[in-house]
């Protein structure tokens, strides 16, 4: 799975609970907001997995109650194993594929927020 956190302008993410120290962003940015970026795999049947990020608003968005989205966060997998790895309409695509070829499909997920 594949977690991309980017905090919105004028807020930071001092703190996270996936590691120790200061969250390190990517070295380039989107549209001039940081990129975090956490890969994170796993054989069958992991149970739940949980993480907190602290995020730290600007006074300038506190002091003018400013509605604003403060992290936009995106949540991506990927299903190489499992009952879960092909769809029935992924088999039906795979399916109609010619003899000559070795077609290898898998089913990905991608689902993206704003708070």
């Amino acid at each position: 799975m594949i977690v991309i956190m980017s905090p919105n302008f004028n807020v930071t993410m001092p703190a996270w609970s996936l590691g120790d120290g200061i969250p390190c962003p990517l070295l380039w940015d989107w549209g001039g907001r940081h990129i975090y970026f956490v890969f994170y795999s796993h054989g069958e049947f992991p149970g739940p997995w949980t993480f907190s990020v602290d995020l730290q608003v600007s006074d300038s968005i506190k002091d003018n109650h400013i509605n604003q989205e403060v992290l936009e966060i995106a949540f991506s997998g990927h299903y190489l194993h499992g009952s879960d790895r092909i769809s029935e309409e992924l088999a039906e695509y795979l399916s109609k594929s010619p003899d000559w070829s070795y077609p290898v499909g898998w089913v990905a997920t991608y689902y993206n927020y704003k708070f």
